[in-house]
């Protein structure tokens, strides 16, 4: 038996400590493991993270230029390849590419070093999908720790192939006996003589010792590596050799592994609803940074405006920082927060300016000569829009002539004044409208008197005391504040009791929940207070209801627009509360009880209707024969199911960054996560059974980056037509993930997947480059194109690093 000694340091750059004190413990275990190479030439350091190397790079070139030359001499092992080690549930399935992309990028220009073994071994479980996402990235391995054997034992140990069902593989070792930090050479002995005991009859032959000492740094330390040199003379040790995680998962990629699919959970449960301020961040500049991109490719290829990849990589690499798992996961002391959320605001703004830029360089150059006001809808997604369009309008001054709208073409577009965000001359409208994906379409906004003519809406929106209505779907408030819902098309009623109510939960747990799986400490309801009226009209009913719980309160918006497939929830919740769980309820009358599906990054996953608290993306899904529901929500990532009922959890109030045993302080009034009020939004979205027919990724991605508009002034242009479209996908199945600048060269790079879990011909279009192409998906599949701008030569499907794949 051999054991490889992983030399190491759990460095974490935030945690009970923010992010300047995690430079200086980098920089202090840096100089750290290069004088432990001087004083033992067999020492071998691993380390991950290209966000720790570049903080170095910046701020101590002297010694970034001698770990450079121990990465040469091979004693200085570059792990990982992502820019952090990030939380593996909460980010999307683009910001894992990004994770890799910048940071393999990066080490190969400074280092001239390509990873292979992903290192994330502190994150709290690993969504099923990671696998494609590694190998994307030119990663075939995987190490982690999370959850350890006591708390899921069926999974095979000590290595294994772990798969996805497009047949991405990596091999993959939970480090489960031992943690991966070690303080002294007493604790790294026993680690090593227990991995000898456990597999001295079963083997592998090949073993793998973390040690060195973690959480605020260090790394292996003197006394350690000496007591290393001692034992080899040991009869009762085995072979000790020091060594790195490549070497020893690259052996035993040819051994005859077991096989896995599946997601690795769970262990920290509780973190994915701990402070929801830096989840919502995180969704939005997802969502933000997406549409930057897609539509700085748009003004790239219609007006000539030279994209800005660096500037867009900076933003990214702003949110791939804060999606450091004890950050993200809601885990860190609370002025880590006010760090982050600068941070993660900072990119938010680069991506929302590069977006409006390249939207008005586009509207500029459409001409919008003629009568009245002109006005660009822009459509933010992926997939056509079809449906209601929110803005403010500036009207025609102070005399408040609300004005009506038509299209390029002069006819008619509905049209609905709301109550405005100011209080001023100003109204707020919404307009029904159909803009493809990624396109806009000019409208004119002309006084009111010229709507003379325009006829009414043939089936608007029914608006009464308890209820919405239009031609799907039929929506009624209870007495009790509950809602049921019909849908019209199969006449069955999708929501049963008590639907829209929300509960409170005790929950005495710390801040990651440990050794908690499910939440079923003491309900208590939130009290119905009201329910009103609040919005009325052809295109848009809404209805208010108002709950009570102590000190807080809970208020849901229940929107129906004309024509939509969906139940818009506006949810505004002011909490004051500790140590509590709030949740809200959706029961799916006929929908089965014994499994549901929820998104994942780049994927879905099929799980049990147990009652365990589980990570999720935008959506959740409820089914049955004839009947469904999927649940959309804009940025919450924790849920359970419970026989045929989904409940989305709001928030959890722990304490700040509190790790049992440790008690909190109460008397003097210890920081409480979640405090105060957030706002979030839901969709209820009925099918007859099967998410896969009812548009999911399209109506999903609206909600998130709705359509928006761009009040123009009356001129020429330059040659744009008054409607138009970037990029054209079919079937709806396949989901655009990304379309971006090349980081290098004069290529676009557009990044699908499929979604419903079939083989898939797709078609694409691009046509301001006159391109189509068809690829054929496996289920799950997530392909990578690289477009020409020229519009000439071949599209090529490249790697997540935008490199040419292998025949």
């Amino acid at each position: 038996m051999r054991i490889h000694l992983i030399g190491n340091a759990h460095l974490d750059p935030v945690w009970l400590w923010r992010w300047p004190e995690g430079l200086a413990e980098a920089r202090s275990t840096f100089r750290s493991a290069l004088d432990r190479m001087t004083e033992d030439p067999d020492f071998i350091f691993t380390c991950a993270a290209a966000a720790i190397y570049e903080w170095i790079e910046k701020t101590e070139p002297e010694l970034f230029g001698e770990i450079r030359e121990r990465v040469e001499e091979g004693r200085w092992r570059i792990t990982g390849g992502w820019w952090i080690q990030a939380d593996c549930n909460i980010p999307s399935g683009e910001s894992f590419v990004r994770q890799g992309l910048y940071a393999q990028r990066y080490f190969q220009e400074r280092f001239g070093v390509r990873c292979r073994c992903g290192y994330c071994v502190d994150s709290f479980g690993h969504c099923a999908t990671l696998p494609k996402l590694l190998r994307g990235c030119g990663l075939d391995a995987w190490v982690w720790m999370r959850p350890g054997e006591h708390e899921n034992p069926a999974l095979p140990k000590p290595y294994f192939f772990w798969e996805t069902e497009d047949g991405s593989r990596v091999v993959s070792l939970r480090i489960s006996d031992q943690a991966y930090s070690c303080w002294d050479p007493e604790t790294l002995e026993k680690r090593i003589l227990a991995l000898r005991e456990r597999y001295k009859s079963t083997g592998p032959t090949d073993l793998m010792c973390f040690y060195g000492v973690g959480d605020h740094g260090g790394g292996p330390t003197r006394a350690q590596l000496a007591a290393v040199r001692d034992w080899r003379d040991r009869p009762d040790m085995p072979r000790l050799e020091h060594s790195f995680p490549e070497k020893v998962l690259g052996a035993v990629q040819g051994e005859n592994l077991p096989v896995y699919r599946g997601e690795l959970q769970h262990h920290a449960s509780g973190c994915y609803a701990a402070v929801s301020g830096i989840k919502t961040l995180n969704r939005r500049a997802e969502t933000a940074l997406f549409t930057a991109e897609a539509w700085s490719v748009a003004a790239w290829l219609l007006t000539g405006w030279p994209p800005a990849p660096a500037e867009m990589s900076t933003a990214w690499k702003h949110l791939l920082f804060n999606q450091f798992h004890d950050i993200l996961a809601g885990t860190s002391l609370p002025e880590a927060y006010e760090d982050a959320s600068a941070q993660i605001e900072a990119a938010l703004y680069a991506a929302d300016w590069r977006r409006n830029a390249a939207q008005q360089r586009i509207s500029w150059r459409i001409d919008t000569r003629g009568d009245g006001s002109p006005v660009v809808v822009f459509n933010n997604s992926a997939a056509p829009f079809s449906g209601i369009v929110e803005t403010e309008d500036f009207g025609f001054g102070p005399n408040r002539d609300t004005g009506v709208f038509v299209d390029a073409r002069g006819g008619p577009v509905a049209s609905q004044e709301i109550l405005s965000h100011s209080v001023t001359w100003r109204r707020r409208v919404l307009l029904e409208l159909t803009i493809p994906a990624f396109g806009y379409r000019l409208l004119r906004l002309l006084p009111a008197r010229d709507a003379s003519s325009f006829p009414p809406r043939s089936q608007p929106v029914r608006v009464r005391k308890n209820g919405l209505e239009n031609q799907w779907l039929r929506l009624r408030v209870t007495r009790e504040g509950a809602i049921s819902l019909t849908d019209k098309r199969t006449g069955r009623r999708t929501l049963g009791s008590p639907a829209g109510r929300a509960v409170v939960i005790d929950d005495s747990s710390d801040t990651w929940s440990h050794g908690v799986f499910r939440f079923d400490g003491e309900e208590d309801m939130f009290r119905f207070d009201s329910a009103r009226v609040v919005e009325s009209g052809p295109l848009r009913g809404r209805i208010r209801t108002v709950f009570r719980y102590g000190p807080c309160s809970l208020r849901l918006d229940y929107t129906l627009g004309a024509g939509e497939p969906f139940v818009g929830i506006d949810g505004l919740l002011d909490w004051h509360l500790s140590q509590k769980v709030v949740k809200v309820l959706f029961p799916v009358r006929g929908a089965a009880t014994n499994v549901h599906t929820s998104e994942v990054p780049y994927g879905t996953i099929q799980r049990s209707n147990n009652g365990d608290e589980e990570p999720m993306q935008r959506w959740i899904d409820l089914s049955g024969p004839g009947v469904g529901l999927v649940i959309v929500n804009d940025c919450k990532y924790s849920y359970d199911v419970r026989k045929r009922t989904a409940r989305i959890t709001l928030l959890r109030s722990p304490y700040f960054a509190h790790h049992l045993p440790a008690q909190p302080a109460r008397d003097l009034e210890q920081a409480v996560t979640d405090q105060g009020e957030q706002r979030f939004r839901l969709r209820l979205i009925p099918h007859s059974g099967d998410w896969r027919s009812a548009g999911i990724p399209g109506l999903t991605a609206q909600l998130h980056a709705p359509p928006n508009a761009l009040f123009e002034g009356n001129h020429p242009g330059a040659g744009l037509p008054a409607d138009g479209g970037l990029l054209e996908c079919t079937p709806s199945s396949i989901d655009v993930g990304a379309v971006k600048p090349a980081e290098d060269g004069a290529a676009v790079i557009v990044r699908a997947v499929e979604t419903a879990g079939a083989s898939t011909r797709a078609s694409f279009r691009v046509p301001s480059l006159s391109l189509d192409w068809t690829a054929t998906f496996r289920p799950g599949e997530i392909k990578t194109f690289a477009l020409p701008v020229s519009g000439r030569g071949p599209i090529r499907e490249v790697n997540f690093l935008e490199e040419d794949q292998p025949e």
